[in-house]
């Protein structure tokens, strides 16, 4: 397990003392800071512990080296499909084939990013203990028949604004189709879309 090979736990950190001379740091300062070491270090914790039990990276328990499952690949590979710089990459490429417009480059501004909810296999069994019930439960993603993750919802990335900066951004005809394209496309409204003219 790789926290064998960690120099600090979250309460090591957290249960730290430094002495204090005449010229030290001030231990406001110091505590305000390792709490949020503490915060990101349990979190970062976490999320290795839970991606190892359902299986999406797998550690080498003689280098500590951390690599994904290819079960982790092919889901990263369908959550990556909602990331913006695969919708900026495809507006893109969209709008170039605009009459006119020539090359197109695209600055989208995001207000938070998207989001792809996948279906789990949830199974839980509680065992007796000497002193009361543990509940162990596991998940695991579930495939269609393509092996394919099913993902149950989808939420894109909300968008706040967006820059177009083409060839034939100076032609009030090309202008309309990219905004107008551009509408269609992300679902916003026109006043958040600028289009400029490439130098």
């Amino acid at each position: 397990m790789y926290n064998d090979r960690l120099y600090l736990s979250p309460q090591e950190i957290l249960e730290k003392e430094f002495k204090i001379d005449a010229r030290g740091y001030r231990p406001q300062e110091v505590d305000k800071f390792l709490d949020m070491v503490i915060r990101d270090y349990t979190e970062y914790s976490n999320i290795i512990k839970k991606l190892e039990k359902i299986g999406h990276i797998q550690i080498n328990s003689k280098t500590q080296i951390i690599t994904p499952t290819q079960k982790g690949e092919v889901i990263f590979d369908i959550i990556n499909g909602s990331m913006p710089d695969n919708i900026t990459t495809q507006l893109e490429k969209t709008l170039s084939q605009v009459e006119g417009a020539g090359k197109v480059k695209v600055l989208i501004n995001y207000s938070q990013s998207g989001e792809k909810i996948l279906a789990y296999d949830m199974e839980s069994n509680i065992n007796e203990k000497d002193n009361g019930k543990e509940n162990n439960s596991k998940s695991e993603v579930v495939y269609d028949g393509n092996k394919m993750p099913v993902i149950l919802k989808e939420y894109m990335p909300k968008v706040e604004g967006v820059i177009i900066v083409a060839q034939g951004g100076n032609i009030e005809g090309v202008k309309k189709q990219l905004i107008s394209g551009t509408v269609a496309l992300l679902g916003i409204d026109s006043h958040k879309i600028e289009v400029l003219k490439m130098k």
